[in-house]
């Protein structure tokens, strides 16, 4: 039988079914002034739609909707109500004034761990659904409540057709903007999930917005597989390694990849101090027997300790300089316009930025400005000279650094 027969028998191609069902979800899209982009997929549904859902900062966040059940999800919601968070895979409801947010933990436990050691459920499968958990509050009017997630959430999250035994937060009752209502369900949620750790021993937390992270490009063509030439030193390569596994935690893998660079910050240090004082002393007018040219000497040098020659920032510079050039860092920087874009823009995360446009500073000065600049907001708050603002785990700040850990790889291949 063929496929025109199947349709006349009142069966439909999943492409149609799809195509069905989004009419009237186009509509009230259309009405509701909310924008979408159609696909094509090597789906069966042969395409799939992208809504752009607005967020409460003002912009956008694509809702991805693959078929025809994630299609009925949305319109048996409220939609049109909600705008979804910047930093949380969160929605807030706009009329009826809540807020709920996908639950992840920390560490080895995981949904089905959580769901017998928090909500005491012993017996659990793929369609336990999990009972709702009110949790008092010392605030007039707030109501918090831990459960499975909600129909809304599903429909606006990255996992729409999850086991029905992944948790959410839903906090209702706060007074503020949409901003405000965030933070402070973000401390409330804080503070609770600190209890239940102790009592629990579950570490549960509020799950980023995916589209934060920046991915990582593979090559499309991918070089064979050979035993590579080079050996690399075992303490590096641990960092590296400790960097790669700690992908969700980007203050953590910053500063693995920066201790890769500063393992190396002796050996270049001090060949660029060798190099100074090779110039100083190769100097047609150089007296050995003149304080002032031995002090030439000594400031090409600069200070040294255990750890290389001159201050950090100073080590940082030499050891980028020894293992990428300005013509690579360039290439790099161009070769994706989100990050071109987002290490030019000045913005909460760092006042330096990287901008190719610059003529008054070399390209690897702003680097190392920034790498520099970020490292002393992780490790603590006070910069060499001036205080800097502490960079927190967690924050929105940090869901931002997906650049800059990019940055700190680039000249991973050079060396």
């Amino acid at each position: 039988m063929s496929s025109e027969d199947e349709l006349a028998d009142g069966e439909s191609s999943p492409s149609a079914s799809f195509r069905k069902c989004l009419e009237p979800l186009m509509e009230r899209l259309s009405v509701a002034g909310i924008s979408s982009t159609e696909v094509p997929s090597a789906r069966p549904t042969e395409f799939e739609l992208f809504i752009e859902m607005p967020t409460v900062s003002g912009g956008t966040a694509p809702v991805h909707v693959m078929n025809a059940e994630r299609a009925q999800l949305l319109l048996d919601s409220a939609f049109e109500e909600y705008l979804i968070s910047d930093t949380y895979d969160a929605i807030h409801h706009t009329e009826n004034r809540y807020f709920e947010c996908r639950l992840g933990t920390y560490g080895s436990v995981g949904p089905l761990l959580t769901a017998r050691r928090v909500f005491k459920i012993q017996q659990i499968d793929r369609e336990t659904v999990l009972p709702v958990l009110a949790v008092p509050s010392q605030e007039e009017g707030v109501s918090i409540e831990l459960g499975p997630w909600s129909r809304s959430l599903r429909s606006m999250g990255n996992l729409a057709f999850s086991p029905a035994y992944f948790p959410s937060i839903r906090v209702s009752g706060l007074e503020g903007t949409v901003a405000e209502v965030e933070r402070r369900a973000a401390d409330l949620a804080d503070a609770l999930f600190f209890q239940v750790d102790l009592s629990r021993g579950v570490a549960l937390h509020m799950v980023k917005r995916l589209n934060q992270r920046v991915r990582r490009r593979v090559p499309s063509a991918p070089a064979a597989i050979t035993l590579p030439a080079w050996r690399y030193d075992q303490e590096p390569m641990a960092l590296y390694w400790y960097g790669r596994s700690a992908e969700s935690m980007p203050l953590l893998q910053f500063l693995a990849y920066y201790q890769v660079l500063e393992f190396y910050f002796p050996a270049f240090s001090r060949a660029e101090a060798l190099r100074r004082v090779k110039r100083v002393l190769k100097s047609p007018t150089f007296s050995p027997a003149s304080d002032s040219d031995l002090a030439r000497v000594l400031q090409a040098v600069g200070s040294s300790g255990q750890w290389g020659y001159g201050d950090e920032r100073a080590q940082l510079r030499a050891t980028i300089d020894e293992c990428v050039d300005d013509d690579v860092l360039r290439e790099f920087v161009e070769s994706d316009e989100d990050r071109k874009r987002g290490l030019a823009t000045k913005s909460a995360l760092s006042e330096f930025r990287v901008d190719l446009r610059r003529t008054d500073t070399d390209l690897r000065s702003q680097v190392v400005a920034r790498i520099y600049d970020l490292r002393c907001k992780i490790v603590h708050t006070k910069g060499t000279t001036n205080d800097v603002d502490l960079l927190l785990p967690f924050s929105h700040e940090a869901s931002l650094m997906g650049h800059d850990i990019a940055l700190l790889n680039c000249w991973r291949s050079r060396r």
